[in-house]
């Protein structure tokens, strides 16, 4: 056996991230044909896979081409006959609810920072007035240690709004800061604060790779008038929620999912969502006793004979109709079991005593 070196896992994983960014994974024709081509793998190298596991390790060819091979073409098959269904959008209604999600920074160009910095003032002054500090409608941080923590993010040298701080009230005004950078300490972490930075880029392919090279936000708020472009970024991004030229609707209805990706959480919640999440959807089979003789060619010994029956009853078959295929093998199958399953139902007829 031939160990993969770490220096090439580390460019055969560059490669494929790579690939990844560049966008042509993302069509649903692409990934059919990946999944076609596994199959045609596992299909027409399946004697050498069984071949060089048997060198390896003294592994029975059945085991190899049944339960390996035959099992990955099966997932093949399957996922090729659903994936329409999988990735078909889904509309849902529901009444709204209300909840909060702060932005750890805006990212946009150098002209629209000049643009709407002004605006985002204009409107913290209509919402908390001149003097937030003796607003009603401001929210202070929860306690000193967290107002410590926030209050040391903010670089002065490029606060062009707010910077104000009491620690005797844990509060922090309402705070913008432009010239921000990835290297700067508030990009390093989640604010949890009243802190806006500003990040620019010159074009949108530069802001893309800039989002993608952090970890996956919790929630991307897309803000444009082109819906082609919010509908590229948001193709292009991962992020555990996403909504266009609003905040907040994302989580307001129970019966939509909600949960992070990687770094900002696992798990979807959120209704049912949340159930699902914490439940764990137990697999139970009951195997009749009448199906023994069939599955028992299973067991070893092994010969052609039997790899080459099991490997046919085993396979799924695609669906080239809408409607539902049942194979040839299928119903042989059927056929064998039911005649096998009447012949020893009769044979027990003949004795009607219980046994353990």
């Amino acid at each position: 056996m031939i160990e993969t070196r770490l220096d090439d896992v580390e460019n055969i994983f560059k490669d494929l991230r790579e690939s990844f960014d560049s966008g042509k994974t993302k069509s649903l024709s692409w990934r059919k044909n990946q999944i076609e081509q596994l199959y045609k793998m596992c299909n027409e190298q399946k004697h050498v896979f069984a071949s060089a596991l048997n060198d390896d390790f003294h592994r029975p060819s059945f085991e190899t081409l049944v339960f390996d091979c035959g099992s990955i073409r099966n997932e093949c098959t399957h996922a090729l006959n659903e994936i329409d269904e999988w990735v078909r959008d889904k509309k849902i209604s529901d009444a709204f609810a209300f909840a909060i999600l702060a932005p750890d920074y805006i990212l946009c160009s150098k002209t629209t920072e000049n643009r709407i910095v002004p605006e985002i003032i204009k409107a913290w002054r209509q919402f908390y007035t001149d003097t937030p500090l003796n607003s009603e409608s401001y929210c202070h941080i929860i306690n000193n240690r967290h107002f410590e923590r926030v209050k040391k993010l903010i670089n002065q040298n490029k606060v062009v709004h707010g910077g104000e701080t009491d620690s005797e009230n844990n509060y922090i005004a309402p705070t913008i800061m432009t010239d921000v950078t990835e290297n700067d300490d508030i990009m390093r972490e989640e604010i949890f604060g009243p802190i806006l930075p500003f990040i620019t880029a010159n074009n949108e392919a530069e802001a893309i790779k800039f989002m993608n090279n952090r970890d996956k936000p919790l929630a991307l708020y897309v803000f444009s008038s082109t819906k082609s472009l919010a509908q590229r970024i948001i193709n292009s991004t991962s992020a555990g929620s996403t909504c266009v030229n609003d905040v907040i609707f994302q989580i307001a209805a129970p019966s939509l999912p909600f949960g992070g990706v990687g770094a900002s959480g696992l798990g979807s919640y959120h209704g049912k969502y949340s159930f699902d999440t914490f439940s764990h959807q137990r697999t139970v089979v009951y195997a009749p006793n009448w199906t023994e003789p069939i599955l028992s060619k299973r067991n070893p010994p092994y010969n052609p004979t039997i790899t080459g029956l099991m490997e046919k009853l085993t396979k799924v078959h695609r669906n080239w109709f809408p409607m539902p295929r049942f194979n040839c093998f299928g119903m042989m199958f059927t056929v064998l079991a039911l005649a096998v399953g009447i012949s020893m139902t009769m044979n027990k007829m003949k004795d009607d005593k219980s046994k353990f």
